[in-house]
């Protein structure tokens, strides 16, 4: 290599082939864009749960703090009932299932109810937990394979359905 030519800012050569990688051999990877759309369409889905959750522990006189600990649990577990079908036969919840994309192991093979549900459930509890982590979570997507930290701490990809 001539020391003239070089640029350390450069993308690595095996840059070009990884990405030829993703796209040709194995499922294709969901976009950015469908994947946030799909996170939208499950909040909406559940958005009305949660309301009807709060009109029903307002009612009951439950105090302010027991409230804001059991809306969000309440909210995931409605989540997770209205999903669990889905993600257990085809590793999608109504969002991405609308939106024509499934999770699958990094591999590309099916995933397990059990690690799929596990996956959801402990997504939602570190986002509910402290929002940096939803923060780095979230900014991990636009690394090259578009992984965000839950698919990577349950070894899992989305791609288009």
């Amino acid at each position: 290599m001539d020391p003239e030519c070089f640029n350390p800012f450069e993308p690595p050569a095996t840059a070009s082939v990884s990405r030829a990688a993703l796209t040709s051999s194995g499922p294709r990877l969901a976009s950015r864009g469908w994947r946030f759309v799909a996170v939208l369409i499950d909040g909406v889905i559940v958005l009305p749960f949660h309301f009807a959750g709060a009109v029903l522990l307002v009612a009951t006189g439950i105090s302010p703090l027991a409230m804001a600990v059991a809306l969000p649990l309440l909210g995931l577990a409605l989540y997770v009932l209205f999903n669990l079908q889905l993600l257990h036969e085809q590793g999608q919840t109504i969002g991405k299932r609308l939106v024509g994309v499934r999770i699958v192991a990094s591999n590309g093979a099916r995933v397990g109810a059990g690690r799929l549900l596990l996956r959801q459930i402990l997504t939602h509890i570190a986002y509910l937990l402290h929002g940096l982590v939803w923060i780095v979570d979230v900014a991990l997507i636009f690394g090259e394979r578009r992984r965000c930290l839950h698919d990577l701490a349950f070894d899992t990809i989305v791609v288009e359905a």
